[in-house]
């Protein structure tokens, strides 16, 4: 089930028995703390399953590393356009590798044919003599959680498009990437999200996909931020957030280990967190298995041979 911020935070205030003490700023700080540091935990538990997008760089002439995007862990594979074509970026792992092809005097190549993702940045071989698009594919962590759902007026929505038509609404550019939902229950479509694509205006805005259900005029709504993780990890968070309050604020190691099972494992009384235990279905180490077979080992070859060149004694010229 899809829950935003606003639904974690109801829910978390539940786990902890205060759900009429929103107001309270010591817990409120305590649980966006919390919050943040759970949901990064699930991200680097699951960065090398899932979370990729697409992004895009341009290359400089003679200029060999460039910058990632903001919130990029990782990048999985890669391609590069030269006029109409699209060439497929080998990746290197390793440093060795990487050093020997850049020791080559005499460029075998106009255009990139390799990509060396490092920490901060990612290199590109032959060194780019013009510019070009490089599109990737990259793992990406988000940033926290932190945004209140957005219910301000009401919306239309036709059948077959994609426009969200607001009435007394004040949407913005900020919206783009959060998820919608029609909360009238008395109109077609409720229940079910649709990512915001773009904004147009304060009382327009374009949704991914095309809403399927009968034309609907004045609906409630709400517009939250949700995290970009598995929908059925999304209840695992205010579990992780209750675990923190009560080994923290309260102090209460049982009730601490109990919320921290339920994280783990979905089972308050199961403290396995061994990740192949046949006895683990739920919580987090059941998403990761899950989610395992899209490791991307499965993707790339982790280690490619850079074309045969290495250990090869390189007196040839190439051209």
């Amino acid at each position: 089930m899809r829950l935003t911020y606003t639904d974690i935070k109801r829910a978390h205030f539940r786990n902890i028995g205060k759900a009429n003490q929103f107001g309270d700023d010591t817990l409120l700080e305590d649980f966006n703390y919390s919050l943040g540091q759970r949901y990064q935990l699930i991200f680097g538990a699951l960065s090398s399953y899932i979370n990729q997008d697409d992004q895009t760089s341009i290359t400089i002439a003679g200029e060999q590393y460039y910058s990632y995007p903001v919130g990029t862990v990782g990048v999985d594979s890669a391609t590069i356009t030269v006029g109409s074509q699209n060439f497929t970026l080998s990746p290197i792992y390793d440093q060795y590798t990487w050093n020997m092809l850049n020791a080559l005097t005499t460029q075998p190549s106009t255009f990139p044919q390799f990509i060396y993702p490092r920490k901060d940045d990612f290199g590109v071989w032959p060194i780019p003599q013009d510019t070009y698009d490089i599109n990737f594919q990259r793992f990406f962590r988000d940033r926290n959680l932190s945004v209140e759902d957005y219910t301000t007026g009401t919306i239309s929505l036709s059948s077959g498009s994609s426009t969200a038509v607001g009435s007394g609404t004040t949407f913005t550019n900020a919206m783009v990437g959060r998820w919608l939902t029609i909360t009238d229950t008395t109109k077609y479509g409720q229940g079910y999200w649709y990512k915001v694509d773009s904004f147009t205006d304060a009382t327009h805005l374009e949704l991914q996909d095309l809403w399927s259900n009968a034309s609907i005029t004045g609906a409630t709504y709400r517009i939250g931020e949700t995290p970009e993780i598995p929908e059925e990890g999304h209840i695992l968070l205010p579990a992780g957030t209750a675990a923190d309050f009560y080994a923290g604020l309260r102090n209460e190691a049982n009730n601490a280990t109990w919320w921290n099972n339920v994280f783990w494992t979905g089972d308050g009384n199961n403290n396995i967190r061994d990740v192949d235990n046949k006895n683990v279905a739920g919580g987090l180490i059941g998403i990761i298995k899950r989610y395992k077979d899209r490791e991307r080992d499965n993707i790339v070859q982790r280690r490619p041979s850079a074309g045969g060149l290495r250990d090869k004694i390189f007196s040839t010229v190439l051209s």
